[in-house]
């Protein structure tokens, strides 16, 4: 019995919840509105993310039109512990190991640690590749659309690791 309610309690510390720490909308993506979001709990509160869409967006083409992704971390992170994080997701993807090495290259230059009320923000636009935003600037920008669609696939797509997430961000069934 005592195992029973330890596993159920173990599942239910990994579920994420409905975070309520994120903004309706972000200022940078025009128009966009919160689609989604959630709060990821792995025994301990890890962070709130938030998805923001302009009018007419479809979670079946969530790349289709420009999106933001707000990623509110719930403790410090060194930059080198997200990038590790990062590179595993990637994986998770099935990418070629050479442009893995490519991405967490291009990632590494720009990204900074992060602290409790921090948030990182990805602007990804069809066709023209995304951005990164911490603090109020912009850290990164890549003309790659590619390597945007993987980033975002970490959250969003159908290899995502945390499957709760995706559902919430994209507000699946």
């Amino acid at each position: 019995m005592i195992r029973i309610i330890s596993l159920i309690a173990s599942m239910l510390l990994t579920l994420p919840l409905l975070a309520q720490t994120m903004p309706p909308a972000t200022p940078h993506l025009q128009d966009a509105k919160q689609h989604g979001q959630t709060r990821l709990r792995f025994f301990i509160h890890v962070y709130d993310a938030a998805l923001y869409v302009p009018p007419g967006f479809s979670a079946a083409q969530p790349f289709a039109q420009p999106i933001a992704l707000a990623v509110a971390p719930a403790r410090s992170f060194k930059a080198e512990s997200i990038l590790k994080q990062m590179v595993k997701e990637l994986k998770r993807q099935d990418l070629p190991e050479a442009t893995i090495a490519k991405y967490e290259t291009e990632f590494a230059a720009v990204l900074p640690a992060v602290e409790e009320g921090d948030t990182l923000t990805g602007v990804f636009t069809p066709k023209q590749g995304w951005a990164l935003w911490f603090k109020g600037k912009r850290i990164g920008q890549w003309a790659d659309e590619a390597f945007g669609k993987a980033f975002f696939n970490i959250w969003l797509g159908a290899n995502a690791s945390q499957t709760s997430v995706r559902s919430e961000l994209l507000r699946l069934p």
